[in-house]
């Protein structure tokens, strides 16, 4: 359980620093690089999920998705 909450932590911290490289690195277009990684991370909040769900419908189970 602490784990979770770490790399909930984790990520919540990673991402406004990952925004500010991307805006730093992306000088012509900023506001692409930002909706670009928005849109990273709503495709990774939306797969992680659906892969988990996945592993418990083939019938691993809950551990199975760790």
């Amino acid at each position: 359980m602490a784990l979770s909450l770490l790399l909930g932590v984790a990520s919540f911290i990673t991402a406004p620093a990952l925004n500010a490289r991307m805006f730093n690195v992306a000088n012509a277009a900023p506001t692409l690089a930002g909706a670009t990684t928005t849109a990273a991370f709503n495709i990774g909040n939306t797969a992680g999920p659906w892969l988990g769900g996945l592993v418990i419908s083939a019938g691993a189970g809950h551990a199975g998705v760790a």
